[in-house]
């Protein structure tokens, strides 16, 4: 399930932002990072686009066009659903670690989503559609944009919480890769996500679906040869 994570300028931009401590300019950030003002300014609106900064307008009484000032967004309660569902996993994995009972992060996954289902969040569906519906709605509480086709077999997540730090730690592609594939076991079975895509494009992730093996259509059985020669 690894991929590759190019690493973004955009996650050096957000981290000078943060260590600024208060609103700057494009110009202030780029002069922090040695880079130009235009390529600074185009990642500063992007972060903004993605909820992870805020822009305002400079208040001032000299005369003179007022500057655009940047900062960090709060973390909004989606966004802190997501951290906490990342943290809940892996004291899940580390509590049968410590019971001998570890089964690795798809066990550990497996049980968050039971978990889900438990408390009412996750719900068993007797058709794919519905699934879809139950995963993605999830995913958005989790604070991903989640979007699908007509077809069905692709889930499009955007706004992933965790963007600026997944270049230092693909492990959480892995991590909600695993999370979607018990999702939609723990829904009915009905599909399986063999496949994620991480970035193909700034701010996507593709998860490709399809109906598990064992819910393929059997093939009939040929008729036995007959024994018997032609009448």
């Amino acid at each position: 399930m690894s991929a590759t994570h190019p690493r973004a300028r955009r996650e050096d931009v957000l981290e000078a932002l943060r260590e600024l401590d208060h609103p700057a300019d494009a110009a202030e950030v780029a002069g922090e990072l040695g880079l130009h003002t235009n390529t600074v300014r185009g990642h500063l609106e992007l972060l903004v686009h993605l909820g992870q900064a805020a822009r305002t307008i400079e208040r001032r009484d000299r005369r003179g066009r007022p500057r655009v000032l940047y900062s960090p967004a709060p973390m909004s309660p989606r966004r802190l659903e997501a951290f906490r569902t990342l943290a809940t996993v892996l004291a899940m994995e580390l509590a049968a670690v410590a019971k001998g009972e570890a089964t690795g992060i798809d066990g550990a996954c497996r049980d968050w989503a039971e978990s889900m289902v438990r408390a009412g969040r996750l719900r068993p569906r007797s058709d794919r559609a519905g699934s879809i519906r139950e995963v993605s709605q999830l995913f958005e509480d989790l604070g991903f944009e989640v979007t699908t086709e007509p077809l069905g077999d692709r889930l499009y997540l955007r706004q992933c919480p965790f963007i600026d730090q997944i270049s230092d730690l693909p492990a959480i592609c892995d991590l909600h890769h695993a999370l979607l594939r018990a999702a939609f076991d723990a829904t009915g079975g009905h599909l399986d996500v063999p496949k994620m895509d991480v970035l193909p494009r700034p701010d996507l992730c593709v998860a490709t679906l399809r109906e598990p093996a064992h819910t393929a259509m059997p093939l009939l059985p040929l008729p036995a040869p007959s024994l018997e020669g032609p009448a």
